[in-house]
């Protein structure tokens, strides 16, 4: 049986589009103190234990946030230990009605950083980038720079200027002579800052062999005090800090030097 098609269906006949705006809120990432300033530069010692506390949050209360290092520029230094996840929620905020995979149980969080740099990282200059992120694409990068001093030192359990002396293949009253603020040579307290030499700023054609002779250094302390340099006649270059530490007559050579 046949059927008859139906009228076409005019201009009149149709409805006005309805037209719906989705408002679809998205992450407000922010990094809070104490994290360190992007660009900054934090400085710390061999041997010193040195702790940061890195704090992000969603300023929409909602987005579960994680602290990542980013890596794929920037490698932490070696021995940096971060410590586990510790979430919140933002005070005085109201606190998310939904919970969900990626949303609502963790949209404020810090994260620890310790370390405590090897007397081979002496020098060590080394950017570190982390990531404030979420399950979304959006994230929000911080980096800053560590600085291992040069030259100083924080003392360990049980060390006195004589063994420290040992292990950099000095005389300990080169050491105590660059410490004139210790009282007793013989004790140091726990994390004591120490001089273990002087610094330097190398010129044209200079070699940590040649300023061994030149400041009657052993070439194994200069070689341990400077540990991005590779080998003893490297030539180094002009300006760069290096190290020294330099050696003390004895009493038969101060006598001679005086014609007694």
């Amino acid at each position: 049986m046949l059927q008859r098609p139906s009228p076409p269906i005019t201009v009149s006949q149709t409805s006005e589009p309805l037209c719906v705006k989705l408002d679809v809120t998205g992450p407000n990432l922010l990094w809070i103190d104490p994290t360190p300033n992007e660009g900054s530069t934090i400085l710390t010692y061999m041997g010193c234990p040195r702790t940061l506390t890195l704090v992000t949050e969603d300023l929409n209360n909602y987005f579960d946030l994680e602290i990542l290092p980013d890596t794929d520029e920037f490698a932490l230094p070696t021995g940096i230990i971060l410590g586990a996840r510790k979430c919140y929620f933002r005070p005085g905020v109201p606190k998310p009605t939904r919970v969900a995979r990626g949303v609502g149980s963790c949209p404020a969080v810090s994260r620890t950083l310790t370390w405590i740099p090897a007397r081979t990282q002496s020098g060590l200059i080394q950017t570190a980038c982390f990531d404030s992120s979420t399950k979304t694409t959006q994230k929000n990068t911080r980096c800053f720079t560590f600085l291992v001093s040069k030259c100083r030192y924080c003392a360990q359990q049980g060390e006195t200027l004589q063994s420290l002396a040992e292990s950099y293949y000095t005389d300990w009253l080169q050491i105590w002579a660059a410490n004139t603020h210790l009282t007793n040579p013989h004790n140091f307290k726990l994390y004591q800052l120490v001089n273990i030499g002087a610094m330097y700023p190398a010129r044209e054609a200079d070699t940590l062999a040649g300023l061994a002779h030149r400041f009657r250094s052993d070439i194994r302390s200069l070689m341990l005090a400077n540990p991005e340099v590779h080998s003893k006649d490297q030539e180094l270059k002009p300006g760069v800090p290096i190290c020294i530490l330099a050696g003390v007559c004895n009493s038969a050579e101060y006598s001679a030097s005086r014609g007694v």
